[in-house]
């Protein structure tokens, strides 16, 4: 999968963090401003589900 969030700084650090918990990451772009006068940027991720457990009986 491919994600892009769109935030301030300390969201977007945040917020990957917070997805590598449930998301197997691959990697994890720089912070790229926005355009315009504003503190908002993005960040992109390469990431993917974790392999499913296996059931127990």
């Amino acid at each position: 999968m491919q994600i892009r969030l769109m935030g301030t700084p300390t969201e977007l650090t945040h917020a990957a963090a917070v997805l590598a918990q449930v998301l197997t990451v691959h990697r994890v772009s720089d912070i790229y401003p926005n355009r315009g006068a504003t503190e908002q940027g993005r960040l992109y991720l390469d990431a993917a589900l974790p392999p499913e457990p296996k059931e127990v009986r």
